[in-house]
């Protein structure tokens, strides 16, 4: 699955600009404990045997340590992002990078929004990617990524954040446009923030998907509950919004996450994978965890899975 990742570093990282629910920019973010946070997020990574490639962090780049908004990588092939704002600096950066590493670059135009990997979850042994859409990347996407890999792009869209007589509220009153970047907000304005694929189609087996129902508005909670091809774990919303609990990186035997998503953490012992809970305080200040850390490098269609000896 995710077996070479990109990892790149924290040393510019802050939530100055805030364009995500989860920042405050005056809340201090304490670097020297981010990067102990960082060192063991891609230790954990390794001991669930994945390889991981590092490189220097864009400057002065305040989101640059989450590369998984880069692009979305396929085959060889590199889609590149187009970023909110605030974080428009990365883009040649990441293209820059990912050339140099050998990969066909892809880009769309430039006025589409897309939050490459946060948003495209690719599932391994299959044809098929959960497509997020309407917060920090354009539906259109779905369609052009679908066109390019002949994929099926299963498309769904999580609740806005709403405001209600001035207080923030998942379920009535008015969305809520981030002041900051001028895109609407939400509690999964990733949808990695709300799914996340823990296995690919191994040895016959359905592909098995964390999801959390509550993050997603009712026609896409129709969608996932309709994949009868998907085997799913729900995850609840406390665990989803206080312990991103989906945004977790997998190698399909070992799941990489925040250890206070513990319900979660059971649940995937007991369909009997492995767990490595980590700790992110202050990483995911910036509303960013273990998958956001690290692009995918690796993805392939060519072949199917089997279970690792």
């Amino acid at each position: 699955m995710n077996n070479k990742l990109l990892m790149s570093g924290v040393e510019y990282f802050s939530d100055g600009q805030a364009i995500n629910p989860y920042m405050d920019s005056s809340v201090h973010i304490d670097i020297a404990k981010a990067q102990h946070e960082h060192a063991d997020a891609q230790q954990g990574f390794e001991k669930a045997g994945l390889m991981v490639t590092r490189v220097a962090p864009p400057a002065d780049c305040q989101d640059g340590v989450y590369t998984a908004n880069w692009a979305f990588i396929l085959d060889g092939t590199a889609v590149m992002s187009r970023l909110p704002n605030a974080r428009k600096a990365e883009e040649a950066y990441a293209e820059q990078t990912l050339r140099a590493m050998g990969y066909k670059i892809v880009t769309i135009p430039e006025d589409w929004l897309f939050s490459g990997q946060g948003d495209m979850l690719y599932i391994p042994g299959t044809r098929t990617i959960i497509g997020g859409y309407g917060y920090r990347t354009d539906r259109r996407v779905h369609d052009f990524v679908a066109k390019l890999f002949n994929c099926e792009v299963v498309s769904i869209h999580a609740i806005p954040q709403r405001t209600l007589f001035g207080y923030h509220n998942l379920r009535f009153g008015t969305p809520v446009i981030n002041k900051v970047s001028g895109i609407a907000d939400g509690p999964a304005y990733d949808i990695d923030l709300a799914a996340g694929v823990l296995r690919g189609a191994v040895d016959g087996q359905k592909p098995l998907i964390a999801y959390c129902p509550a993050l997603l508005d009712r026609k896409s909670r129709a969608v996932m509950d309709g994949r009868a091809d998907f085997d799913t774990i729900v995850v609840s919303r406390s665990e989803a919004l206080h312990a991103y609990a989906t945004n977790l990186v997998s190698s399909g035997e070992t799941v990489v996450l925040n250890a206070g998503a513990k319900r979660l953490i059971r649940t995937i012992e007991q369909r009997g994978l492995k767990t490595i809970g980590l700790t992110n305080s202050e990483i995911s200040k910036g509303g960013g965890g273990y998958r956001c850390m690290s692009l995918t490098l690796s993805n392939t269609t060519s072949s199917k899975l089997t279970r690792a000896n």
